[in-house]
């Protein structure tokens, strides 16, 4: 109740803060008014914040494996035993003896239907159209489907028709070193004539929980990263959380939904006792992930990810556009793989999986070892085009030559670790120009005085990131040809967004189109010395293309978009990535505007710092623009919290001017303005920052609500005083609304 009370209590904030920032001076409403104004207990038990673990408890107990299940395979860690007729398994964790479930042993002791019993115990349920275009459901239970097993060297496979769908398809499951693989391969799955298949769920109660048996809880990737704690929280909500993982594609559905950058989610039973981390491996362009709480459905705890064969999507039947929604008419071509790691002792909660995941990207490959030292973002808006009646004009709002000053400005008063990024350097400005980039637009001083400034600033140790666009643009912008470099839609119409009073019609290239476009970028940056470039959206937007004939999925974007990273670093340019997916993250040198927060979806009870646990000490991270936050106050100690850089979006002149443009929606950005606030905010976040450079986070605890103390690599501690009230513990004293550095922490 005091999560719902608490966010309908910031509704008339968030009003009044918009408003209030709709020019250049700044009105701030800080964490001190807010929490003044609600009990401390109430406003740090939301789920904007981390919670305490409850003390650990004895391990719970749990039944002994009996018949009907048979001991299929076990190593050193585990053994995996299946149930023949329902392909239910069971693995039993031989350190701690716990025995993971994908069924219930006595179903019929739960509020359970027939449908949902038969869901539950089954290894596999698809849904499926038949001839009629009727949408139906299956499971292995449903209609005695027919399974043939077969003992593997680490598992099992197992053949099954579905006697109902008339769908066959093949089971994989084998113990690994880390825990448990499953695979449903593609050339395995035969559809038969007369039905088509449009998803499937894998063992979706695994590591269920019923009811609130069992302290624990279930961690998704949405945004930073969020928890699901088994208790009484999920009283008032009605639905699952549902998120695909990298987003809607956009080529079949044009409904933003929640989004997870990660590939996985992670069940605790005990904190520091028991958890699984499942890792889609393949599969995941495809993945919907759900989490259910009781009250939804069943009166359990459970998440699982639907892996989808066919996707709806509008089809227009008329020149007015009104239609009907229709399924794709080939099945998506897909193995899928899940790798869940068993966890146990200090690896079972939310930082051990972090760690895991961690420690699997690195020996893959696919996260290096970067320079991950401390800097201030400042993002400047160089020039924005603003429309006119019968042409645009430019509306040139910071020049090269007052970026100089700005630097010039921060050094003397002691700021020196910066990093610029400069969006509208190109000719006709930020807005209705992208993908072309050079000719530089002559407003800001042309190209003379922007390779001066970037030379100069190397020279000065400070790089200028030079904003570019692959893999959309603006109707009208040049660089590209709207008939054959735009990607379409399953519908075969051009895949865009709408147009907005201030911006035309927005498009989103091929796959192909924005290698292309980068690879010319590149050339044309070395040719110049240039070699920092921010890229947007490639890193992070992932869609299908529907071009009759060349069809590219999801899966054959994320390739090429890996090829066109490793063709940058190729020509030495060194990108920094607005919200990459982690198929980029190896091509990635700095992390742009990562999440701070999750979705504060009704059922979550926290938000956890998961990517940045994942990621820190490997890439530096960015925050998202500290003047256009609501509470700024906040968001510092979260930044101190969280070991991430601030950033600032920062102009010349007066946002006021940015009226009427696609830019209006910047209140205020003058860098007059907040040149005070930016050398306050760096003196207090690089004074302990810069302390655990380099470091990864290593525990992230929850002293007591609104304390949270983080300990790194090298032992050093950063302990975060969100209360009103002074914190001590140990040889810690952090003032209210504070943060503090200690070199050997004395409280844990």
């Amino acid at each position: 109740m005091y999560r719902r009370w608490f966010g309908l209590l910031l509704i008339p904030f968030v009003l009044s803060s918009s408003v209030a920032g709709a020019n250049d001076s700044t009105i701030e409403k800080t964490v001190e008014e807010i929490a003044a104004d609600v009990p401390q207990s109430i406003f740090y038990q939301s789920n904007q914040f981390t919670q305490a673990s409850p003390e650990q408890t004895d391990q719970p107990s749990q039944e002994e494996v009996s018949e009907p299940y048979e001991l299929m395979a076990e190593n050193e860690r585990l053994a995996l035993y299946v149930e023949p007729a329902t392909l239910a398994i069971k693995a039993v964790n031989k350190e701690t003896g716990y025995v993971w479930s994908s069924g219930l042993d006595h179903p019929d002791d739960y509020r359970l239907n027939n449908t949902w019993q038969q869901f539950v115990q089954s290894a596999i349920t698809i849904d499926y159209i038949d001839q009629r275009g009727n949408s139906k459901t299956e499971s292995i239970q449903t209609n005695s489907s027919q399974t043939m097993i077969t003992q593997t060297e680490n598992g099992f496979s197992a053949f099954i028709l579905f006697l109902g769908a008339n769908v066959e398809m093949k089971l994989e499951v084998d113990l690994t070193e880390e825990g448990l693989s499953i695979r449903v391969p593609s050339d395995q799955i035969d559809e038969g004539k007369r039905n088509r298949l449009t998803s499937m769920e894998i063992y979706p109660f695994l590591g269920s929980s019923f009811d609130d048996d069992r302290e624990g809880y279930m961690m998704i990737p949405d945004g930073s990263g969020a928890l699901i704690r088994y208790g009484d929280n999920s009283q008032f909500a009605t639905a699952p959380f549902t998120a695909s993982i990298y987003g809607n594609d956009m080529s079949t559905s044009r409904r933003i939904g929640n989004v997870l950058t990660l590939p996985l989610y992670g069940i605790v039973h005990g904190t520091n006792q028991n958890g699984l981390l499942n890792v889609i491996e393949s599969g995941e362009h495809y993945a919907e992930l759900s989490a259910y709480t009781p009250g939804i459905s069943t009166d359990f705890y459970w998440i699982s990810p639907t892996f989808h064969y066919r996707y709806t999507y509008f089809q227009p039947t008329s020149r007015d556009m009104s239609g009907t929604n229709v399924y794709q008419q080939d099945r998506n071509d897909f193995d899928i793989e899940m790798n869940i790691h068993v966890l146990e002792n200090e690896k079972a909660d939310y930082a051990g999986m972090a760690k895991t995941y961690q420690e699997k990207m690195l020996a893959a490959g696919d996260l290096v070892d970067r320079e991950d030292e401390y800097s201030m973002r400042l993002e400047y808006l160089g020039a924005e085009s603003k429309p006119g009646l019968i042409w645009d004009s430019i509306v040139p709002m910071t020049t090269a030559d007052q970026v100089r000053s700005h630097v010039d400005q921060l050094k003397a008063n002691g700021l020196e670790d910066l990093l610029l990024v400069y969006q509208g350097w190109t000719n006709g400005g930020r807005t209705n120009t992208l993908p072309a980039t050079f000719p530089v637009e002559k407003e800001i001083g042309g190209e003379d005085a922007l390779v001066q400034l970037h030379d100069e600033l190397a020279d000065e140790d400070i790089p200028l990131y030079l904003y570019n666009e692959f893999s959309s643009a603006y109707k009208g912008a040049s660089g590209f040809d709207g008939s054959n470099d735009v990607a379409r839609q399953a519908n075969s119409q051009l895949l865009s967004w709408n147009a907005t009073k201030y911006f035309n019609e927005m498009y989103f290239m091929k796959s192909s189109v924005s290698e292309d476009l980068a690879e010319e970028s590149a050339l044309e940056f070395n040719e110049r010395g240039l070699n920092h470039m921010a890229v947007d959206t490639t890193g992070y937007m992932l869609y299908s293309d529907y071009e009759e004939g060349k069809e590219k999925t999801r899966e054959d974007a994320e390739a090429t978009y890996k090829s066109l990273f490793e063709s940058l670093a190729d020509k030495t340019i060194e990108p920094a990535v607005y919200k990459p997916n982690p198929y980029v993250w190896s091509g990635t040198h700095h992390y742009l505007n990562m999440p701070m927060y999750s979705s504060n979806y009704m059922m979550a009870t926290d938000t956890i710092p998961f990517l940045q646990m994942v990621l820190k000490g490997f890439i530096p991270y960015y925050s998202n623009y500290v003047n256009f936050q609501v509470n700024e106050q906040q968001d510092l100690l979260r930044m101190a919290e969280y070991g991430m850089y601030p950033s600032y979006f920062v102009t010349g002149e007066s946002s006021s001017k940015l009226a009427n443009t696609a830019s209006s929606d910047v209140f205020t950005s003058q860098f007059s303005i907040w040149k005070e606030d930016i050398l306050q905010k760096n003196e207090r976040l690089a004074t302990v920052l810069k302390e655990v450079e380099n470091e990864t986070i290593d525990q992230h605890e929850v002293i007591e609500p609104g304390v949270v103390a983080v300990t790194y690599s090298n032992g050093k501690t950063i302990v975060v005083n969100y209360t009103m009230e002074r914190f001590e513990q140990g040889n810690a004293q952090v003032e209210p609304a504070d943060f503090k550095l200690i070199e050997q922490w004395e409280g844990a």
